[in-house]
């Protein structure tokens, strides 16, 4: 698995060449895997928290160019104005173009504006929302007169929010981190003026979450690494244990490599591979974060697949009761 350090130097190279008006941090994450890859949803929170700091540090300094080319502007300003007091007749008409130069910047300041606080006060919402963003809720009549569905994930129902403010033109003309609620949005947030990041939160109110489908069996539903598989002889001799996910057998091996020393002094991405390890790997130095590629051609559903001469422990035993090694 790749180092913190490497994951933040990765997520800093991704955000120099993205979108940051369409960039989510679930399409960073898999960017990551694909570049490292290996699963990482055990660092979700991680890249999420991480995505956000370096987010913020970028608008701050985004704020701080404005910020320093507005000193910049006054600064100007003010010299023209001396210029013009010591000049004769023309002073209007020079005065003129500062005029206009003056309000063409702060046109422009307060479009950057509205662009860098709807980017940042989304993003502020999606880490309010991030668990259990993905799971469909109910929304009531009030909210759902706004976004436009009765049932959408919570990030979905932040992006909408945003998109109707944008397109009501309520942001407030003074302060642009506040919005004036028309009839549709009082009904919801019961106020005259509500803080643009604070949309989500308040939301929540008309929020609910929807009954999860019963299982009749009673059994909890696993994605693609929580099911657990059968593993070949070869395997199953390196890691000790013959029925365990995908995931258990990634952190098995893990556990192996730095038991062994196995990760190779001059590049630790890559491991050695002993001669143990050979029938699975067939190469005597592979990459670490790729080893899954090797490794599943040794897992299957079917434990008849394989005969195994010895009898391994149980790992977090199987639900079923049909023992505990496929050859017993």
């Amino acid at each position: 698995m790749p180092t913190q350090k490497e994951l933040v130097s990765s997520i800093k190279v991704i955000l120099k060449s993205a979108d940051l008006d369409t960039l989510s941090a679930k399409q960073v994450r898999k960017q990551l895997e694909k570049d490292f890859g290996c699963e990482l949803t055990e660092h979700k929170k991680f890249i999420d928290n991480t995505l956000m700091k370096l987010l913020d540090e970028m608008e701050s300094d985004k704020e701080e160019e404005t910020v320093e080319s507005g000193k910049s502007d006054k600064k100007d300003a003010k010299k023209r104005k001396a210029s013009s007091d010591d000049s004769s007749g023309s002073d209007l008409e020079d005065q003129i173009p500062v005029k206009r130069s003056t309000s063409a910047s702060r046109k422009r300041n307060k479009t950057d504006d509205v662009a860098s606080l709807v980017t940042t006060s989304s993003r502020s919402c999606k880490k309010a929302s991030t668990k259990g963003s993905k799971s469909d809720v109910k929304v009531s009549p009030e909210l759902a007169k706004i976004i436009g569905a009765e049932v959408l994930p919570m990030s979905e129902i932040s992006l909408r929010l945003h998109q109707e403010v944008l397109s009501r033109q309520l942001y407030e003309a003074d302060d642009r981190r506040y919005i004036i609620c028309d009839e549709d949005f009082k009904a919801v947030f019961k106020n005259e003026k509500v803080r643009v990041t604070a949309l989500v939160n308040l939301c929540k109110k008309h929020v609910t979450k929807l009954e999860k489908e019963s299982n009749p069996n009673g059994k909890k539903k696993g994605g693609m690494y929580g099911k657990k598989l059968w593993l070949s002889p070869d395997l199953a001799d390196i890691i000790g244990f013959n029925y365990m996910s995908r995931s258990s057998v990634v952190k098995e091996m893990w556990k192996v490599i730095k038991q062994r020393g196995l990760q190779d002094p001059a590049n630790k991405q890559f491991m050695i591979v002993e001669a143990d390890m050979m029938p699975i790997f067939k190469l005597k130095k592979v990459k670490t974060f790729g080893m899954m590629k090797y490794l599943t051609s040794h897992m299957v559903d079917d434990g008849e697949t394989f005969s195994y001469n010895r009898h391994y422990p149980e790992y977090d035993p199987p639900t079923e009761d049909n023992g505990t090694s496929a050859g017993s």
